[in-house]
């Protein structure tokens, strides 16, 4: 959870390699909800800090173990285990989805607003190892998340679901492939990112606000602006 995009959300340090100092921002954020690895950097610190204490005291459960998020019934908890978050084909099995539904099932008991912020982070792994079997099953998996994301905002019509990435990895080009006979076929230019475009998908109200081409910090313009009605 100290990782770039995660932190993104809830830090303001000048380096991500910064993982403790990252941890301790999200001392002072107002997030309710926090799933996924880095347990090492909020308990088994070098600086000695046991940063779950501190957040028990502020009200949070905190838990090292993703089978127990069925049981919490705190509005605000902290849920990080390092062996949740290993690849699909490594066991990681339904932590996305399940992780998604304990947040909407959790935020959707009052009548308050919220934004959920949800990383399919394995698949630039996937990228890096230039492996399309790695890659096709994280986007299977992350496909599964983005799927229940809509599923809730039809029946939740207020909601909006946006789809992005931060950057492509990999230079992967699809060459061929068969749904029939479930197979891809891709190719690798590099193990690094790439500058290609992503694109940017919305599903909901304000969807139209993200068409055309921008620059990705542009997004966070554009979901403020939804925020405060502009």
């Amino acid at each position: 959870m100290t990782d770039a995009t995660p932190a993104a959300f809830y830090a303001h340090q000048p380096e991500r390699s910064y993982s403790e100092p990252i941890a301790n921002d999200f001392l002072a954020n107002p997030s309710d909800i926090l799933i996924g690895g880095g347990q090492n950097e909020f308990k088994s610190r070098k600086d000695g800090k046991d940063l779950s204490k501190i957040l028990i005291e502020k009200g949070y459960t905190f838990s090292n173990k993703f089978s127990s998020l069925d049981t919490i019934k705190n509005n605000r908890f902290v849920v990080l285990e390092d062996q949740a978050v290993v690849s699909i084909k490594n066991g990681r099995g339904d932590f996305l989805t399940k992780s998604l539904a304990k947040a909407t099932a959790t935020f959707s008991k009052t009548k308050n607003p919220f934004f959920i912020m949800a990383e399919g982070a394995q698949i630039d792994y996937g990228g890096h190892q230039n492996n399309v079997e790695y890659v096709v099953r994280e986007m299977l998996d992350f496909d599964k998340v983005v799927g229940q994301a809509m599923e809730f905002a039809d029946k939740n019509p207020e909601t909006l679901v946006i789809v992005t990435a931060d950057h492509e990895t990999g230079g992967l080009s699809l060459i061929d492939g068969s749904i029939e006979k479930g197979y891809v076929h891709g190719s690798f230019s590099t193990n690094d990112h790439t500058a290609v475009p992503v694109p940017v998908f919305a599903y909901g109200p304000g969807a139209d606000n993200f068409k055309g081409v921008y620059q990705n910090t542009a997004i966070y313009d554009k979901i403020m602006e939804l925020i405060s009605g502009k």
